[in-house]
């Protein structure tokens, strides 16, 4: 629901049976129109929340914040937890409520699930919700090959990696939450010019 044409995309795919999962932002004007397209999907592919503090609106009084400063206050631990805690299950509730059942899976927006604070409330919410048993966590967590990186994409990697992807693994594993044992898709975000 980040955009139309980035859920007729993904309906697409699904219908060609090109993609096996897909995560949903309930945050957007359009979740509730694009959650009907998905429902013929329900049980055929994994269908996920995509944790968003970044984008649009909160459902509740969370601030949501640019991504640099997001990680910038988490690394300090100056974010209100209780907001994170009560956003998260918000947008819970809200994929419950448009598609009538949880989630397959919960990632984040720009890999914020992954971050100091955010984490930690993720997992809580997950324990509360007895989400451990049904549900797994995408993490996303690249290896990094030297190769032809821009510095800003392995900057990027460097920071997913290492200060948030090791440190949510922990925590999973500690809590014995499923994750992804692989993963693919940390790209430098720039515009194609072709």
């Amino acid at each position: 629901a980040l955009n139309p044409d980035i859920s007729h995309g993904i309906i697409k795919l699904l219908t060609l049976q090109r993609l096996s999962a897909t995560s949903c932002m309930t945050t957007s004007p359009f979740w509730r129109e694009h959650a009907k397209l998905l429902k013929p999907f329900l049980g055929n592919a994994d269908i996920g929340l995509h944790f968003n503090l970044t984008c649009g609106q909160p459902l509740t009084r969370t601030h949501f914040y640019k991504l640099n400063k997001l990680l910038r206050l988490s690394l300090l631990t100056k974010l209100n937890t209780i907001d994170i805690y009560n956003e998260l299950n918000a947008q819970l509730d809200e994929f419950e409520a448009a598609l009538g059942r949880p989630v397959d899976f919960i990632d984040g927006h720009q890999h914020i699930h992954q971050f100091a604070q955010i984490r930690n409330c993720l997992i809580k919410v997950m324990r509360q919700r007895n989400l451990r048993k049904q549900a797994y966590v995408r993490v996303s967590k690249q290896p990094i090959y030297f190769k032809n990186y821009s510095l800003l994409e392995f900057v990027k990697k460097l920071i997913i990696r290492y200060t948030n992807s090791n440190k949510l693994i922990g925590l999973l594993e500690k809590n014995n939450i499923t994750y992804n044992q692989t993963f693919s898709g940390i790209y430098e975000l720039k515009h194609n010019k072709n």
